[in-house]
């Protein structure tokens, strides 16, 4: 099912998905109420199997449920449907909002890849993988150290660079590898089983932790309780 207010969208998601022989759009809705009454509708004529995924837009002019809130209500009653939230925001606020609401996967519109990513996103939900931007808070799993190592590896730096930068910890260019490596074993279990095997993710990892918080300051114990000047 394809719940989105642009009919454009809707004509061009059913187009490209009616060219894979594996899917079939049974269902289109403008907005979350209307998307609400054609599911129940669809499975009180038809049984649980009438839909098995559908994919929502997240913000709607039609009505007064987002995506979000379809999501949560859908699954509320059809706990077995699996939903694809497809999007032009990219905030993590809003990938968050949708992993705690239960969707199985958030694209975006825009997304350029050689495989559509509404296409891809889809035969992997269907296959039981859910698929999601990477949205990771390091500063919740790393120590005080390895998070100025990562804030330096988001903003370029080579391991030299920020050895040098660091240097008043006492830390050398071979322990700066020694932390990319523990940051690294740390972060990765929180990942995809696609995403752990690619150290790569590393420095995407870095880059929006560097463009979302400020460089990390050590505060000393003792200064921070006054026992010392």
């Amino acid at each position: 099912m394809l719940v989105d207010d642009h009919k454009m969208i809707l004509n061009g998601l059913r187009g490209l998905l009616e060219t894979q022989i594996a899917f079939r759009v049974v269902a289109e809705a403008a907005g979350g109420e209307e998307a609400l009454h054609k599911v129940n509708e669809l499975h009180k004529a038809n049984g649980k199997e009438a839909i098995h995924l559908v994919v929502t837009d997240l913000a709607m002019r039609r009505g007064t449920i987002n995506g979000i809130q379809l999501t949560k209500k859908l699954l509320a009653d059809f706990p077995a449907l699996r939903v694809l939230v497809y999007t032009m925001h990219d905030e993590e606020a809003y990938i968050l909002q949708a992993i705690q609401a239960g969707a199985w996967g958030y694209v975006m519109k825009d997304e350029d890849t050689a495989v559509d990513p509404v296409i891809e996103a889809i035969h992997r939900i269907v296959k039981g993988h859910k698929v999601f931007p990477l949205v990771l808070k390091p500063e919740e799993h790393l120590t005080p150290t390895e998070r100025q190592v990562l804030w330096l590896l988001g903003d370029g730096k080579s391991n030299a660079y920020i050895a040098a930068k660091l240097r008043e910890t006492s830390i050398t260019k071979r322990t700066v590898e020694k932390h990319r490596s523990n940051i690294w074993d740390k972060l990765k279990e929180y990942l995809s089983e696609e995403d752990s095997e690619n150290p790569t993710v590393l420095i995407n990892i870095a880059t929006r932790y560097r463009d979302r918080c400020p460089f990390p300051i050590i505060i000393d114990a003792k200064m921070k309780d006054g026992s010392s000047r």
